[in-house]
């Protein structure tokens, strides 16, 4: 897959954009099956995941599993500061078993690439 930017836009984008879902010692599946259901109730093009997917040990991937349900569009995401060190102790953790997760969820890294965002909206 390939990000094509464009000089000027004449027509209008929906995404969603979640952060920081921090799976781990705190939120777990049940917390990531709320905002996911949240989720597949808006129409929108694309799904954006901006990082922090865990807090605490890699083996926290398990909470991840309901991203899997996201329904409404493709997903894309990146990797936070708390997915590259998820123990809090400096060291980068196993990231292969992280890296698996999120390769299965994406449609594509974003690494490299930038986006210019003009409109937010929000959901309460």
């Amino acid at each position: 897959a390939s990000i094509i930017l464009i000089e000027s836009h004449k027509y209008e984008v929906d995404l969603i954009l979640i952060s920081d879902l921090h799976a781990g010692y705190y939120k777990k599946e049940r917390y990531l099956k709320k905002v996911v259901k949240k989720i597949n109730t808006i129409d929108a093009e694309a799904v954006l995941i901006a990082g922090d997917f865990l807090f605490g040990p890699t083996k926290f991937t398990e909470y991840l599993s309901p991203l899997e349900d996201i329904n409404t569009a493709p997903i894309y995401s990146v990797f936070g500061n708390h997915d590259y060190d998820t123990d809090g102790d400096g060291n980068d953790p196993d990231m292969e078993l992280l890296m698996g997760v999120i390769e299965k969820l994406s449609q594509m890294k974003m690494k490299g690439y930038q986006l210019q965002i003009k409109k937010f909206g929000y959901l309460e």
